[in-house]
């Protein structure tokens, strides 16, 4: 019994970690910016803001670097031919 429940624990926290590291950054921005209301000592919304927009680790939305890159211009050709019956 104590064996399932520690399973359980360890795949209920990894849920958790991977849906908040794969979450927007913008989502996880706010949801920070509302648990810092609730919780004594931590920052002020403004702290926390500026901490979640200076880092540059986190899914997309946390930096500009895909921004500044434009797609590439190649094309690849693919010719498919039947063969010969």
């Amino acid at each position: 019994m104590a064996e399932e429940l520690f399973t359980y624990g360890i795949v209920v926290v990894a849920t958790v970690y991977s849906g908040w590291r794969l979450m927007p950054a913008v989502l996880r921005a706010g949801l920070m910016e509302w648990w810092a209301i609730f919780v004594p000592g931590r920052a002020d919304r403004e702290t926390v803001r500026r901490q979640t927009g200076a880092s540059g680790r986190g899914a997309c939305g946390s930096c500009a670097g895909c921004a500044n890159n434009p797609a590439s211009n190649r094309v690849a050709v693919v010719t498919v031919r039947k063969a010969k019956e």
